[in-house]
């Protein structure tokens, strides 16, 4: 694809939280709040000396080396948790992702308007799927789900835009409507796209599924919950179909096929290898999170 649109080289600050974000550990704080950091220092003198200044900070202490050494310990290596293998199903389904777009070609001078327009829009979707993951890691599912939706309404509408060739034509596309076109190339999408827009048009069941009773019997409202084998799989579908409209609509300067059979026959494989990863990232988070509520 053309430079103009790949992304920028020159790091910023935004960039470094949203990266940190992405997958981050962190601690509570001695007095209020938590301190986050990069899950990519785990293995780094950092979260000891993190841990050390805060509380530090909180007892009024001068000494790091101090607090260092009277508050804090070396981190022993623990066994994988959910989260962890959340976070690789994650990171496994924006690899898919990045393989496919950095192996197209460029946009020459008189290709089709539709499959450009469709490029920019799929391109866009980067800070989709960044904002649902970090809203699923935090275990705000609802938020997380609606975020999804408008994903996977975005990839249809760029599939029905590469079809088209004029401006006025593509603004004529509805990005719900074009679910239909989606459902066509991918079987199977129709579900997980209904039960997507029951969680962003929430009712009376999907509240009551937010209120539980503490031990006095009295009803609080649940903010965050984990659900990450859920959510690790809403990810891994909607970056297969992701792949999968991306060869469609750009199948002129695709140079791999990863999820349609070939340039000459775009149906969609049903042995494609990122399905079988998918089922075995998905089924490690599943049986962590059973080992966690026995526990």
């Amino acid at each position: 694809m053309s430079d103009s649109f790949a992304a920028s080289p020159i790091r910023n600050l935004h960039e470094d939280v949203l990266s940190t974000l992405e997958a981050f550990d962190a601690f509570a704080a001695p007095v209020a709040g938590a301190v986050l950091y990069s899950s990519r220092w785990r293995a780094t003198s950092l979260p000891r000396n993190l841990r050390a200044a805060s509380a530090a900070s909180a007892l009024g202490l001068s000494s790091l080396d101090d607090a260092r050494r009277r508050y804090t310990h070396n981190d022993e290596e623990d066994e994988p948790t959910a989260t962890d293998r959340y976070l690789q199903a994650y990171f496994a389904a924006r690899r898919h992702m990045k393989e496919t777009l950095s192996d197209l070609g460029n946009f020459e001078e008189g290709d089709n308007y539709g499959a450009f327009v469709a490029a920019v829009a799929l391109q866009r979707l980067d800070s989709g799927f960044r904002a649902a993951h970090i809203l699923y890691r935090l275990g705000l599912n609802i938020e997380g789900d609606t975020i999804s939706r408008q994903i996977l309404e975005q990839i249809a509408w760029a599939l029905e835009a590469s079809r088209l060739g004029t401006p006025e034509e593509i603004e004529k596309v509805s990005a719900s409507y074009s679910i239909s076109a989606l459902k066509k190339l991918i079987p199977g999408i129709g579900p997980l796209y209904g039960a997507l827009s029951e969680i962003a048009h929430a009712g009376l069941e999907q509240h009551r599924e937010h209120v539980e009773l503490d031990p006095d019997d009295r009803g609080r409202i649940v903010v965050a919950r984990g659900r990450l084998a859920t959510s690790a799989l809403i990810l891994l579908r909607l970056a297969d179909a992701w792949v999968a409209v991306c060869e469609y609509t750009q199948r002129d300067i695709v140079g791999t096929f990863r999820a349609l059979a070939s340039r000459d026959d775009l149906r969609l494989l049903q042995d494609r290898p990122f399905l079988a990863e998918s089922q075995r990232l998905v089924q490690q988070i599943e049986n962590l999170e059973t080992e966690a509520r026995a526990s």
